[in-house]
């Protein structure tokens, strides 16, 4: 257990934590990279401009959740994030490029300006999070953005199937040319024209 922990700027780079509990520690700037963090318990933790590039986040006794954590500068870039819970964090300017987000569950996160065209969200569950001005690109199968404010977004050319966009707020969302087969139960703000 690392709980309450202050550790900033410091390297424990290629570190097994499986199954650690981080709660209400700060690990500003600190470089996990190539770390073993599966399982791990992430709750009020302050990752502000961690290096956490290329760490296994995977399932490890228990689900790893990261949970009212800041995220902001944080460097996730290919790390194995599948499966994992996150929850009230903020990624504004952290990098999530080519994680394996297979199953991965967001809520409650900010992702402002975030451009999620090169990423494969299948399967991926957004709700209640704020994803204004992103831009999204290629298949998006299984898909959730339940509840997540979309405004000002870009779907187009996205192939969209079994995809749930029930209570988004969808003003100002192009859908330019996408192939969409998915629920928009109570969705606010679009409208979507057959051709």
């Amino acid at each position: 257990v690392l709980t309450e922990v202050q550790a900033i700027g410091i390297n424990v780079e290629r570190s097994n934590f499986d199954g650690i509990n981080f709660t209400k520690g700060n690990w500003s700037a600190t470089n996990f990279s190539n770390s073993s963090l599966r399982g791990v318990v992430m709750e009020e933790v302050t990752l502000t401009g961690t290096n956490m590039q290329n760490c296994n986040f995977s399932p490890f006794q228990n689900i790893p959740s990261v949970i009212s954590s800041d995220l902001k500068g944080t460097n996730f870039k290919g790390s194995n994030m599948s499966m994992i819970t996150i929850m009230g964090g903020d990624f504004t300017s952290a990098n999530i490029e080519d994680c394996d987000l297979t199953g991965a569950s967001f809520t409650a996160c900010t992702f402002n300006d975030y451009d999620f065209s090169k990423f494969n969200l299948k399967g991926v569950r957004f709700r209640a999070c704020d994803m204004l001005g992103c831009t999204f690109s290629g298949a998006l199968a299984g898909t959730t953005f339940e509840g997540c404010n979309l405004r000002n977004s870009k779907f187009d050319e996205c192939v969209i199937t079994e995809s749930n966009f029930d209570d988004a707020e969808l003003t100002g969302v192009s859908f330019e040319k996408a192939k969409i087969k998915a629920t928009f139960y109570a969705s606010i703000g679009t409208r979507i024209k057959a051709k």
